[in-house]
């Protein structure tokens, strides 16, 4: 069996867990603090670290409350710079998968390159030195950085320190770790070489923490197997990086796991089990099953430790709560009062952790929050927007979760309900995940997908767009093209809601899914029957010119319809093919397989007197007798 080390906090031996009958971790004694910092809202480490507690905590009753304005808080004497329009979101990973680096280019020199592709003007931005308050001042773009999985901290942590981390990774698998695991292993900082390199370019930086990440949960069976000795045959099966980032604490709380282990992992052998839980159908219920209970006090404790240090130790200009990754908190029979109170506490004591920590002279830090795009999704995360408000969040991030939902976010009713608060809603690199033979299934957005989901959402009260899985269209591209990289030139335009008011309209529904929110209108209305019409809605803002030509609508079906014949009316104006019939948006719906992928698309030309600003219904029906068929994608383009 291999050893653990001792702690990583204090010289305190730590206990090594032990294999049980079934070969299963006993479960960790509760108090040893294996690494955890005693951060329990029950213990504490020592008296400066209650005293510290204390402290944030207290701060945060009056936050909460109200009893003296957040302004006398922050001890701030700068005044705050308007909100960027654009957050530009920086997984971290994308370094190592989707970098335009060399192969033998150092993290550090990755890491500044992901952040100078981003320039908000490009490369016609000159760098500069970063402002006497150590911030931007209304500047068009911030860089968000996502360190990891936030559960091996990519950064000089005392709470879980990532060397000590790696080396035991190393000391027990026999691997070397991935390129950044070595670079922390060697006493590397992400975030302080990504602060150091945004304050030189004048770009404000922000920190995102991933709450409850599911990243990387498969290979706990492998590590498991590996820490009693037991270092299983063969290639590595999992991702390097995601499985070197599985911290010691997860691997031996299993206590802390929301849901039970997936039933064919409990009737496995601990050989099947490895070897299943490689297969990619297996790994996602692992993923789901694998992150933590925040209903158990010590896990949001835990993540405040982290939260806390990124606070007091880096000059940032804001901290981003991600909450969508992975939007899973407690178990089902848990009341939504009590899911609401566990994340208003988590808020208030990371407004503390901020005030307390900003300079005298630095303006008030953003708190942002990545949350679901569909208000539908907030009561499952214990999400009371307005109190978190008062609370002290500044920034909301309206999240599509992965792929981009131009029409069934609820930007419009969450801007009404909260006039003044600077709202985001989030762009991906994709506007389907379950297109047929593409990598990952994916159909790339188009540059005019992305510009008019932006004019859509400030003409509905946004302050910006946030920006995700941006350097992913390099990964899942299939052309020279999109292996050229994202498309960095609209970055000025996203930035600019009266320029996006006159760019050409690019308007789509497609199946895409926001968990924890309920399915959206295209997706519960995707299935047609012979003879029965169904309606879909298109929200639609005018150009600032107005409409002065036709329009083409494409409705892509995910087989050719053999003949059938579907009719349309829009906007209660019946339709009729056009001669684009065989015309398909920017990228094919349907594989090379389909002789004709016009057989699976019905192109009509739609009148410019008839579109109209706000709801556009388009109603579908199949002939009678004709095989039922689905949706893919429905597209419309204007200008």
């Amino acid at each position: 069996m291999t050893a653990l080390p001792r702690n990583f906090i204090s010289d305190t031996a730590v206990a090594t867990p032990s294999s049980g009958p079934s070969g299963s971790l006993k479960s960790f004694p509760a108090g040893t603090g294996l690494w955890e910092r005693r951060v329990s809202t029950r213990r504490t480490a020592a008296p400066a670290a209650a005293l510290w507690n204390f402290a944030l905590s207290l701060i945060g009753i009056f936050l909460g409350f109200g009893i003296f304005p957040l302004g006398i808080c922050a001890a701030s004497a700068a005044p705050t710079p308007p909100p960027p329009r654009i957050l530009y979101n920086n997984d971290t990973y994308n370094i190592l998968s989707s970098s335009t680096c060399a192969p033998g280019a150092t993290v550090p020199d990755r890491l500044r390159a992901s952040i100078d592709e981003a320039l908000p003007f490009g490369r016609a931005v000159s760098p500069k030195p970063p402002p006497s308050t150590g911030t931007g001042t209304g500047a068009p773009l911030a860089h968000v950085l996502s360190p990891g999985n936030a559960w091996v901290p990519w950064w000089k942590s005392t709470h879980y320190p990532a060397d000590k981390h790696y080396r035991w990774f190393t000391e027990t698998t026999g691997l070397a770790p991935d390129p950044i695991g070595q670079y922390l292993l060697d006493g590397g900082d992400l975030v302080a070489e990504f602060v150091s390199h945004c304050r030189r370019r004048g770009i404000p930086p922000l920190v995102s923490i991933r709450l409850n990440d599911y990243h990387g949960a498969e290979s706990m069976d492998w590590l498991r197997s590996a820490m009693r000795g037991r270092r299983p045959a063969g290639n590595l099966p999992f991702a390097l990086v995601e499985t070197a980032s599985q911290s010691l604490p997860r691997l031996l709380r299993a206590g802390w796991q929301l849901h039970p282990e997936p039933a064919w992992h409990r009737a496995a052998s601990p050989a099947e089990r490895l070897r299943l839980s490689a297969q990619r159908e297996k790994r996602s219920s692992l993923r789901h099953a694998r992150i933590w209970n925040w209903a158990i006090p010590e896990v949001p404790a835990y993540k405040l430790g982290f939260i806390r240090e990124i606070c007091a130790g880096y000059d940032i200009d804001g901290l981003e709560l991600d909450f969508m990754r992975w939007p899973d908190f407690f178990p089902k029979n848990t009341a939504g009062a009590d899911r609401e109170a566990v994340m208003l506490d988590f808020i208030r004591q990371t407004r503390a952790a901020l005030d307390a920590t900003t300079p005298p002279d630095r303006h008030r830090r953003w708190l942002v929050v990545r949350i679901p795009a569909r208000a539908s999704g907030f009561a499952p995360l214990g999400i009371n927007l307005r109190a978190w408000l008062r609370a002290g969040v500044d920034l909301v991030n309206l999240s599509c979760h992965y792929t981009t939902d131009q029409q069934a976010a609820d930007i419009k009713k969450i801007c009404r309900a909260h006039p003044g608060v600077p709202v985001y809603l989030e762009l991906t690199q994709t506007t389907s995940s379950s297109l047929p033979g593409a990598p990952h299934g994916q159909r790339l957005a188009t540059p005019g997908e992305l510009l008019t989901t932006a004019h859509l959402a400030y003409s509905r009260g946004a302050r910006g767009v946030s920006l995700f899985n941006f350097a992913y269209y390099r990964l899942f591209g299939k052309t020279a093209a999109d292996a050229a990289g994202p498309p960095f030139d609209i970055l000025e335009t996203l930035a600019d809601p009266a320029r996006l008011a006159r760019c050409p309209q690019e308007w789509f529904l497609s199946h895409a899914t926001n968990p924890p929110s309920e399915p959206s209108e295209f997706t519960r209305h995707r299935k047609h029957a012979s003879g029965k019409p169904l309606t879909h809605a298109l929200d639609l803002a005018p150009p600032a010119v107005g409409w002065r030509a036709d329009a083409t609508l494409r409705v892509q079906f995910t087989r050719p319809l053999a003949g059938a014949a579907v009719t349309a009316t829009f906007n209660g104006r019946a339709v009729s093919p056009s001669r684009a019939r065989s015309a398909t948006v920017s990228q094919p719906p349907l594989p090379a397989a389909a002789a004709d992928n016009n057989n699976a698309t019905l192109a009509c030309t739609i009148p410019a007197s008839t579109l109209k600003p706000g709801p556009n219904k388009l109603t579908l029906t199949l002939a009678p007798g004709a095989a039922p068929a689905e949706l893919h994608y429905i597209s419309l383009t204007a200008q």
